[in-house]
């Protein structure tokens, strides 16, 4: 998106698989094919609508139901019930002291 330098991290929680593709194979891509730059900027859109809807969430809902909404993404995306994580990764996801 026009920089080679992440503004974020990434924290691994939950086991799984994972991929990752170099940037300059990404580059090529969004260059010489349209039909992966009109697939990407429709991935771009949905990301900024989730984005949206959690930052929405985040605003307007109490810690009970911003963690039942992130437990449920979770489970949606790794298709178990159980979820291995510390109280304290809990917290720091939901923007809470550790107690709350």
């Amino acid at each position: 998106m026009g920089s080679n330098v992440a503004i974020n991290r990434t924290i691994v929680q939950v086991p799984g698989e994972a991929s990752y593709i170099p940037l300059a194979v990404l580059q090529s891509l969004w260059q010489e094919s349209d039909g992966f730059r009109q697939r990407a900027l429709l991935y771009f859109r949905e990301l900024v609508v989730q984005l949206s809807q959690c930052v929405a969430c985040n605003a307007l809902h109490n810690v009970e139901q911003r963690m039942a909404r992130w437990l449920l993404m979770t489970q949606d995306r790794t298709g178990n019930d159980v979820v291995a994580l510390t109280q304290e990764f809990l917290a720091e996801i939901l923007a809470v002291q550790r107690p709350t």
